[in-house]
């Protein structure tokens, strides 16, 4: 979880700064020069990200460049992706309302839509996108930009979850002498990552564990850590903290490990 908690509080200092810079009527290039900044100090899980002005907060007319990503209606809505620079190159997205329903019966414009209209953060059900020419589960995590109070856009990461599982392997290498396993989950009970499987990502969690996942969720909704054995595993489970839909994360280890080792 402490590579997502990172990316989190990152995502609300690019809102913090933008928000501010709407304040001060700050002119386009400016605000897309801070974003791309905030990109490029990222995590390595976070390769792409977006903003959408629904409304302008700066004074208008300004020069509505394509390059800084202003789309064919004058919208402010760019999405930078990654370039082999090291940076990102940007897109001028023209459609950011799409309410037809994708596979997980989200709307596939929600990353937008839901921070846009609710006000609140928003995590995306893993879907599949092209990610550097080939097709790659990933979740879009984003947030409200907002002026004096009123709602005039949304910004968000993309996060890889190929990159997310083998940070997941990494860190499950190093606990309790390899025997650890580290599973991440969003708050439905969709894989995000799982140390051990790496083919069950995205797909929902097993069997043993979705009968109990009402349980999970109360568990993870606590302060600290909740522990919890089952089938012959000890769980430790905690939630970091994205709005209404927390991701899970559970640490585990074979009972028989703990015993030993007492």
């Amino acid at each position: 979880s402490n590579q997502l908690e990172p990316v989190l509080a990152n995502l609300k200092q690019a809102r913090s700064i933008i928000e501010l810079s709407a304040e001060t009527a700050a002119t386009p290039d400016i605000i897309v020069k801070q974003f791309i900044a905030s990109l490029e100090a990222q995590n390595k899980a976070v390769f792409a990200g977006y903003m959408v002005w629904e409304k302008p907060s700066w004074v208008e007319p300004t020069i509505q460049d394509k390059s800084l990503g202003f789309n064919s209606e004058g919208y402010l809505a760019r999405f930078c992706s990654p370039n082999s620079h090291n940076s990102f190159d940007v897109v001028a997205m023209d459609s950011f309302s799409n309410t037809e329903l994708n596979n997980n019966g989200e709307r596939k414009d929600d990353w937008h839509l839901m921070p846009y209209e609710t006000g609140k953060t928003f995590v995306m059900e893993p879907y599949m996108y092209p990610v550097r020419g080939k097709q790659e589960l990933i979740t879009t995590i984003s947030q409200p930009i907002k002026l004096r109070g009123e709602i005039i856009g949304s910004l968000g990461f993309d996060l890889s979850l190929n990159e997310l599982q083998s940070q997941s392997e990494d860190y499950a290498s190093d606990l309790f002498d390899g025997q650890g396993r580290i599973l991440i989950s969003s708050w439905k009970g969709i894989t995000l990552a799982n140390s051990s499987q790496a083919d069950q990502v995205g797909k929902k969690v097993s069997h043993e564990l979705a009968s109990q996942w009402a349980r999970i969720q109360s568990i993870a909704k606590q302060k600290g850590a909740g522990l919890v054995t089952f089938g012959g595993d000890e769980y430790a489970i905690t939630a970091i903290d994205t709005s209404d839909a927390p991701w899970i994360v559970m640490v585990s280890v074979p009972s028989s490990f703990l015993k030993k080792n007492v």
